[in-house]
């Protein structure tokens, strides 16, 4: 048989296996084939029994070793042929794998902290490559177990450094590249300052801080410089100069730096300054005249005075307002004002202080109250005139009437209606139901005739539905009498009552005496015209108030009794400006005042009746007006611009007491309703007017002049809020 031999391919291990070939052996029932070699030729120290094959691959050989070899045919029967001819076959020495450090190369230089990476490549020359190991001196830094070999060595500080890669393969056999030595040295790192503010500088709130810093980059990129109070960014500048002005500090003491950011978002920061911002004392001013709650008497001088506290500013003038209106300004002190000829209304009265380069300050503002001088009310009219004005001589007589308020106030004396006849001296007294003596006083400077009065040194004070008794004392008789007077009726003109007969006994009492006594007999119900003069008490209870609006003529007056009020006033509701009497109280954004009208005497054809809502206390107010006028027909008006013109919409007549009038605030809408059952409304108008959310719901009465009152009464009187 001959023998071939076949060669391997290289496996990059070392050649420690061979593969034999050989030709069949030509004889019959060959059973199989045995290999012999060893590295002694025709000495073999190794035989395999290869089995009935052509070829066979002998392993386990040494490198750098020959081999001989030789194959022996054996056949069914066992019988085993000669050698074959002999084959000599070397062994190849293996070659191992190769590595190289790519990266770094030697002579490389970083700053710290660096990073440095490190990347090696291997060939493998047919090993088995198991993984790569980075290395610093004889310090291992990373590994990685398959190619691409990469290493990221991070954050290293500065020094020389000797890096190699060591492969290891196969079954841990390791090969190790030529080192490479780089160096890490400390590069200066940018510096900064802030220069601005200095330490410890001071400002006044609210503040305004300029802040700048100078960099120094020693080679790197400055991206930006950032500005912080504390821990808190401020602001940032791209570019130099670097600068942010901090603005509406307000008081307290700040810790200020600057931080440089510069390359991939490295920061170096500043040394910090301490800062402080404080409140400096502003000027204060007090009013301190008038006090808060007075009260004057139309026309009135209201005198203001006010007191500056500079605090080391300087005060240029100081202004006294009425509201947002300037009533008079005062540039040096002491700082007052006088403000004349003021008229009924309230004022809310402020002073303020102009400082230094236009700053100011202002006061409180104070409350005040104008009121026309208190009305005052008598049962008859100046105008009245008795039926029998002289009904003859008599004895010495006391004539009386017994009469009541609605509500409470004073008796300022007596008047009696006196005929030329009825002379002498005469006295005049107030008396209780009892007979008890309250006040008396003796009638001077008197007239020839018509109607007499005196005043009581001091005032009485009477209650409220209480029956009292006035009288004055005739020597010799010629008294006023209309018998059957109080019969039937009495006199009404709110809030006084003179009797009918037979209320608290009968009226129109005497008494006969020489001198004054209490009158407790009664003649055919007779009127001796004798009359109170009356002067309301002026408290209303909270929130109402009442004051006479814009140039009314007469004063009017309002006061409540039980579930009626009785609203007197003069002047117009109409044009561009009002006069009239307010029965108010303040209301806050939306709501709504309704009441019914019982009793509204016609004193003109421009009087005005009615629910009013009003934005001020101002002649030129903007309103909404919803009433009657005294003819029989219900009207609404209003303005809708301060001292702009009326508006007025008519519609059906109607008649007191059956007439409601309602008025309604949603917002800027201004809704106006007419009832004649104070259950079923009809809307009469519905207006835009624009009002501060503040502003004044109540009853208004005009006479429709200035020289005539109108006294109307309403009930049902509500203010929803």
């Amino acid at each position: 048989m001959v023998l071939v031999l076949a060669a391997l391919a290289p496996s990059g291990q070392a050649q420690n296996s061979v593969t034999l070939a050989w030709n069949p052996d030509a004889g019959t029932n060959i059973a199989g084939y045995k290999m012999y070699y060893g590295v002694t030729s025709r000495t073999y120290t190794n035989t395999n029994n290869v089995g009935n094959v052509t070829n066979a691959t002998i392993s386990s050989l040494t490198s750098g070793t020959i081999y001989y070899f030789a194959a022996t045919a054996v056949n069914t029967s066992g019988s085993e042929s000669g050698y074959s001819t002999e084959v000599v076959y070397t062994n190849p020495v293996a070659t191992a794998p190769t590595i190289v450090l790519s990266s770094p190369v030697s002579g490389a230089n970083y700053t710290p902290p660096a990073t440095i990476s490190c990347s090696a490549s291997v060939t493998a020359n047919g090993h088995t490559i198991t993984q790569v190991q980075f290395y610093n001196g004889a310090t291992l830094l990373g590994t990685a177990a398959a190619a691409p070999y990469n290493y990221s060595w991070n954050s290293v500080s500065a020094g020389t450094y000797s890096l190699s890669a060591k492969a290891v393969y196969d079954s841990g056999s390791t090969v190790v590249s030529t080192s490479a030595n780089v160096t890490v040295t400390n590069v200066p790192l940018p510096s900064i300052v802030l220069n601005s503010p200095s330490n410890g500088t001071s400002y006044t709130a609210p503040a305004t801080i300029s802040c700048a810093a100078t960099v120094t980059a020693n080679g790197h990129t400055v991206t930006q410089v950032q500005f912080y109070n504390g821990a808190t960014l401020l602001g940032t500048a791209a570019a130099a100069p670097y600068t942010h002005s901090w603005n509406s500090v307000s008081a307290g003491t700040y810790s200020l730096s600057a931080k440089a950011a510069y390359d991939s978002g490295s920061t170096v920061a500043s040394t910090s300054v301490s800062v402080t911002v404080t409140n400096v004392l502003l000027p204060s001013i007090v009013l301190t005249a008038p006090v808060s709650g007075a009260s004057y008497t139309a026309p009135a001088a209201i005198g203001l005075a006010a007191t500056v506290t500079a605090n080391g500013h300087t005060i240029t003038k100081v202004q006294f307002y009425n509201g947002a209106t300037l009533l008079g300004t005062v540039a040096a002190a002491p700082y007052s004002f006088s403000w004349a000829n003021v008229s009924a209304g309230s004022y809310s009265l402020t002073a303020q202080a102009v400082y230094d380069s236009g700053s100011t300050a202002a006061c409180a503002p104070v409350i005040v109250t104008c009121a026309n001088a208190t009305s005052v009310t008598a049962i008859w009219p100046a105008t009245a005139v008795p039926g029998t004005v002289d009904d003859g001589p008599d004895s010495a007589v006391e004539l009386g009437v017994k009469f009541r308020s609605d509500i409470a106030g004073s008796i300022t004396g007596i008047r009696f209606y006196k005929a030329t006849a009825n002379t002498g001296t005469h006295v005049g007294n107030l008396w209780s139901t009892a007979g008890t003596k309250l006040a008396t006083a003796t009638f001077s400077g008197e007239t020839a005739s018509g109607w007499q009065q005196l005043s009581f040194a001091t005032p009485v004070a009477i209650a409220s539905n209480t029956v009292y008794v006035a009288s004055y004392h005739a020597s010799n008789g010629h008294y006023s009498e209309d018998d059957n007077y109080f019969a039937s009726k009495g006199v009404d003109n709110p809030p006084l009552h003179a009797l009918t007969n037979g209320v608290s006994g009968g009226n129109g009492v005497y008494a006969y005496g020489a001198s004054s006594a209490f009158p407790n007999q009664t003649w055919s119900a007779a009127n001796y015209w004798v009359d109170v003069v009356f002067s309301p008490s002026t408290a209303l209870p909270a929130p109402w108030q009442t004051v006479d609006i814009g140039n009314v003529g007469l004063p009017g007056s309002a006061y409540p009794s039980g579930s009626l009020w009785s609203v007197t006033g003069a002047g117009t509701l109409s044009g561009t400006a009002d006069a009239f009497r307010f029965l108010y109280q303040p209301m806050s954004a939306d709501g709504e005042i309704r009441a019914q009208l019982s009793a509204v005497p016609n004193t003109s054809t421009n009087a005005r009746v009615g629910v009013i809502i009003r934005e001020t206390l101002t002649p030129g107010s903007e309103y909404a007006f919803m009433g009657i006028s005294p003819g029989g027909t219900f009207r609404s008006q209003s303005r809708s611009s301060t001292s702009g013109s009326t508006v007025s919409t008519v519609s059906s007549g109607c008649a007191p007491p059956n007439v409601w009038a309602r008025l309604v605030r949603a917002g800027n809408s201004l809704y106006s309703y007419q009832s004649t059952t104070g259950t079923n409304w009809t809307l009469v108008t519905s207006n835009s007017i624009t009002m501060a959310t503040n502003i004044y719901f109540g009853l208004a009465v005009a006479s429709g002049s200035t020289n005539s009152l109108n006294t109307s009464t309403f009930t049902n009187l509500t203010v929803v809020p």
